[in-house]
């Protein structure tokens, strides 16, 4: 791989940043075509429930007890919340194999219960709604129904008896019992007249929409940035890119990391580089890459302007296009030499060679571990002492 191509990847993958919020974006963007976000919509309908009057107080003429409503809402609310109503609701009046999205709550300790169904569309919510309502209407007046006939059943199967015995007696007027098995078969005919006792206290009514959480873009931006980010790692890894500063060993100078790019030297950060560089810090100082993108002619600035503090001082930018060392060899005080990369070109080898002091330079998210180490390797044989000096942008 190119040292530019490497370079491209390095300042993408390195950081780890980017290339996440890279696959993160993708992530998102496949996530939301798989599984769109959708909305929710509601409708609620209130009804009143009254409690029917039973066949035993009608026969009886008793009087209900006070505190029958709450158990008769509990059974009802228990009956509105079971599976075989929404079953019901689905198969009778939806004609869907689906139960529709049902929900059931009481008003406090009074006989109004709200039903309200959620549903993908406003319309669908509403039929939902309204449905329910009618399928429990239908399933009170079948209870009813139910209930009166087997009463009125019963009376009618016992006042024959009575005529016929009258009849056999030769007593022509009814008696007492016979005319109130009369009113009470009355009264339970009149009872299969009536309407269900509930009553729709508030129509259908749309409650608007809400959006569901967008679960498959936030699943697919966390599955993108973390194969984005494995990605990264395996690349940084396998490639041997200089990360940190940590990774290059005893060679390192303590110094700050140089930014590149910046229009002025920073003067604290050139003292300090300065400061550490080892003895003899005068004479020839040359400044050598572990590539060509690693940026020794930032470095060569620093240390020219920390040595021109110092003493005389002269800079050859043997990379930029010097043609040789001889102005080098015929200045007085301090030389700094930016030779560019290590061996480009014989002049920067030999201005290695005859050097009283070497800096290697190491762009962090371009040059590598190797790279470093076989220049060091070979900075060995040299007289000069060396370091290495890290940049980074």
């Amino acid at each position: 791989m190119s040292n530019k191509v490497r370079s491209i990847l390095a300042n993408w993958v390195v950081p780890l940043w980017p290339v996440t919020i890279v696959g993160a974006a993708l992530g998102v963007a496949v996530g939301t075509l798989a599984i769109p976000p959708t909305s929710t919509y509601s409708a609620t309908s209130v009804i009143a429930v009254e409690v029917p009057i039973g066949t035993n107080q009608l026969m009886t003429g008793v009087q209900p007890f006070s505190d029958s409503l709450p158990d008769y809402i509990g059974g009802e609310l228990a009956y509105l919340e079971s599976d075989g109503f929404r079953g019901t609701v689905a198969t009778n009046y939806l004609h869907q194999p689906s139960p529709p999205n049902l929900s059931i709550s009481r008003s406090g300790k009074s006989d109004l219960i709200t039903l309200t169904a959620d549903a993908h569309s406003a319309a669908d919510a509403r039929r939902a709604v309204e449905a329910a309502v009618s399928a429990y209407i239908d399933h009170v007046r079948q209870d009813n129904t139910s209930r009166y006939t087997a009463a009125v059943a019963a009376i009618d199967a016992v006042i024959p008896r009575m005529q016929q015995s009258l009849a056999d007696s030769g007593v022509v007027a009814p008696t007492p019992e016979l005319v109130a098995l009369y009113t009470q078969r009355a009264a339970l005919q009149v009872q299969l007249e009536r309407a269900p006792g509930v009553i729709v206290v508030q129509p259908t009514t749309d409650n608007g929409s809400t959006a569901s959480p967008p679960l498959g873009a936030i699943g697919g931006g966390a599955l993108g940035g973390l194969i984005a980010l494995g990605a990264a790692l395996f690349w940084r890894s396998r490639n041997g890119t200089i990360t940190s500063p940590s990774q290059l060993g005893d060679h390192l100078a303590p110094c700050p990391i140089i930014p590149l790019g910046k229009s002025e030297v920073d003067a604290t950060i050139a003292r300090s580089l300065y400061a550490v560089l080892p003895p003899p810090r005068a004479g020839r100082i040359v400044v050598i890459g572990a590539s060509a993108h690693t940026g020794t002619q930032t470095v060569a600035d620093y240390i020219a302007l920390a040595a021109s503090e110092h003493g005389p001082l002269t800079a050859v930018d043997l990379a930029g296009g010097a043609p040789d060392s001889v102005s080098a060899d015929t200045a007085d005080g301090t030389v700094i030499i930016n030779a560019g990369p290590w061996a480009s070109s014989p002049a920067a080898t030999d201005a290695v060679d005859h050097a009283n002091q070497i800096i290697i330079v190491a762009r962090l998210a371009v040059d590598t571990r190797q790279s470093v180490a076989e220049l060091c390797q070979a900075l060995t044989q040299q007289s000069a002492p060396f370091c290495v000096v890290c940049v980074k942008g």
